[in-house]
């Protein structure tokens, strides 16, 4: 069930990517995978 809404958080993500929005709002969702922590290739 996890995979599932993780998937449909990724494509919802790559369809408002595909979309003009606004800069800010692209930014906001970055900050927000960013804060989930997963495999975003940083070193802890």
């Amino acid at each position: 069930m996890e995979r599932f809404i993780e998937r449909s958080l990724h494509d919802a993500y790559a369809a408002t990517l595909r979309e003009k929005v606004p800069e800010r709002f692209t930014e906001l969702l970055n900050q927000l995978k960013a804060s989930k922590g997963g495999d975003d290739g940083r070193s802890r």
